[in-house]
């Protein structure tokens, strides 16, 4: 016979172990399923597939209170597991959701676009308005106006609000004659300091009336951005954002980006002029016009980076490079520069200049971007990148990184005159490397103190002409995918032009003792064994990894480089 002791430890131990975990271990592993953890992604989709190759919905964590009745009683009275909610086209539902949830802070995505129960999931919506009042993070979109009701209850307080996303149209473009309602002149209404005391982050993305600010938003606001993806949008022109931006005196970061068909007609007069001491981050996505307006307007001293991608330079290029520079030059000196462009089409393509800062600026993939501008409808892009390293301090570069398929010889030459510093050269494209040679002959003009004082202290034309020659501090040259001569040299088993260029190049820096020690080319084409000894025979180290077995018809040598 077995005592009743013995019976209840037999009957515990054949309860599954997972069965005993106790509640407040179970509601943290609750918590860890990735149907939860990827709601706090700021969007108005659910970014994540709990099972391969198939899209979750909203709330497909709460599979979990399917396995087991204890599992269930756990989830559901477990309020902080039910606070990140999709708006349901369900309002009964939406109230239940809203209950489990109790008194905790809330973050609610709301996509009003659907056309299916368009009418319940407005109503839906003006439940979950009701409590804006605990609302941590709301993300709502709606390309038709709001039910007046969702309107007023906008205006409300939100003390808790830290994070707003504003999508679509939500409000009428007019407002009928004799109807003067600043809950919707100024909607979102809850968007001044008193109302919103906490709010750190605005986005407007793709408003189609634009927004209104009623007098200046919470002294925490630190990150606004605007993104019109709709081209012919009117709002925010250059006159409104500048506005806007004057209300908002504790920004850290701005980002504004338009997509537009044509530059827009705005007018040039009666710009405000804003300073945001505290803006370390300004992203610019707009036309070339635009662009060069807002840089001229701003003034931030404690800018740090600047991203900027501009459309229609053709005819700007005078006018946005110096405001660009302006900019740039108040920032860190880059230690490593990137250009990409110089396609060999009519149309080359967009120009993009990058420069880098940090203790890892040797390796771009570690190191701070400082700035990243993007020309694109820019026809000559040599005429560019020349006005841009003009006007920003290039000193400091030990990297440089260039992209393309025709780099000319001019661009070489304004990029290296200022690169005193650099270490370490890469260049990757067909025919990017053809004025290479060009620019490691280039001779710098030395002023006559200097070159009298050479010839006081007995210098030998060696130690001038070191002084004279760009790049100094040269090292290594990686060439990548490079096309190395025609294929009649190729075919002929000559080392061409090019590389009897280079190799000159090579011998002049060996004999005056200035760089490259190394250089090294990987996945070349139109290779053959005359190029190997040509290069071999320069004393410098050379090193060919992956060589292309392919060979070109390379007719465009004759145009890069002249037999």
């Amino acid at each position: 016979m077995v005592s009743l002791a013995a019976g209840t430890s037999l009957a515990s131990a054949r309860t599954p172990s997972v069965s005993r975990v106790p509640p407040e271990i179970l509601h943290e592993i609750f918590l860890r399923h990735p149907g939860y953890a990827d709601a706090e992604v700021t969007s108005f989709k659910n970014g994540h597939r709990c099972i391969k190759d198939t899209d979750c919905g909203p709330l497909c964590w709460a599979v979990v209170s399917h396995v087991c009745r204890r599992w269930r009683a756990v989830a559901l009275h477990s309020p902080s597991l039910w606070t990140r909610l999709t708006v349901s086209p369900h309002p009964e539902w939406m109230a239940e959701l809203l209950h489990r949830s109790a008194k905790l802070p809330l973050q609610i995505t709301a996509n009003l676009d659907q056309e299916d129960l368009r009418e319940e999931r407005g109503e839906s919506f003006e439940l979950v308005l009701r409590q804006l009042s605990r609302i941590r993070d709301l993300f709502f979109a709606s390309l038709r106006p709001l039910r007046h009701e969702a309107v007023k209850l906008m205006a409300g307080a939100a003390p808790l609000l830290q994070i707003l996303v504003i999508g679509g149209s939500p409000v009428q473009s007019r407002i009928e004659e004799g109807q003067f309602d600043n809950d919707y002149i100024y909607f979102p209404a809850l968007l001044h300091h008193e109302k919103s005391p906490r709010l750190e982050r605005l986005e407007v993305r793709g408003a189609f009336h634009g927004i209104n600010l009623y007098g200046p938003c919470a002294s925490t606001l630190k990150h606004l951005s605007f993104r019109t993806i709709i081209p012919h949008l009117p709002w925010p022109n250059v006159s409104a954002f500048l506005d806007v931006l004057s209300m908002l005196p504790s920004l850290e970061t701005v980002a504004l980006e338009r997509h537009v068909l044509e530059p827009p007609p705005f007018e040039w007069l009666n710009l405000t002029d804003v300073r945001l001491p505290h803006l370390h981050t300004l992203n610019l996505h707009t036309t070339a016009s635009e662009c060069t307006v807002l840089l001229l307007h701003l003034d931030l001293p404690a800018l740090s980076s600047l991203g900027l991608s501009a459309v229609y330079t053709f005819d700007s290029v005078d006018t946005l490079v110096p405001a660009i520079a302006s900019k740039i030059s108040g920032l860190d000196a880059p230690r490593a520069l990137y250009v990409k462009g110089f396609g060999k089409d009519e149309d080359p393509g967009a120009l993009e200049v990058s420069g880098f800062v940090g203790p890892a600026a040797d390796c771009l993939e570690w190191s701070t971007r400082s700035f990243d501008v993007v020309l694109k409808d820019c026809y000559d892009h040599a005429e560019a990148l020349t006005e841009i390293c003009k006007r920003i301090s290039l000193k400091d570069v030990s990297t440089l990184d260039v992209e393309g398929e025709d780099v000319p010889s001019e661009a070489w030459l304004d990029m290296a005159e200022q690169m005193d510093s650099l270490v370490y050269l890469s260049v990757t494209g067909a025919y990017a490397i053809a004025g290479l040679p060009e620019m490691l002959l280039a001779e710098r003009t030395l002023s006559p103190e200097l070159e009298g004082a050479n010839e006081d202290e007995g210098g030998g034309e060696e130690e001038a002409l070191s002084e004279r020659l760009y790049l100094p501090n040269l090292t290594n040259i990686y060439i990548y995918d490079a096309c190395l001569g025609r294929r009649s040299d190729h075919d002929a088993g000559q080392p061409g032009p090019w590389v009897e260029h280079m190799c000159q190049a090579l011998k002049v820096r060996d004999e005056a003792k200035v760089g490259p020690a190394q250089v090294h080319f990987d996945d070349c084409s139109n290779v053959n064994q005359a190029m190997f000894a040509a290069l071999e025979d320069t004393e410098v180290m050379v090193d060919f990894v992956r060589s292309n077995d392919s060979v070109r018809n390379a007719d465009d040598w004759e145009w890069f480089m002249p037999v």
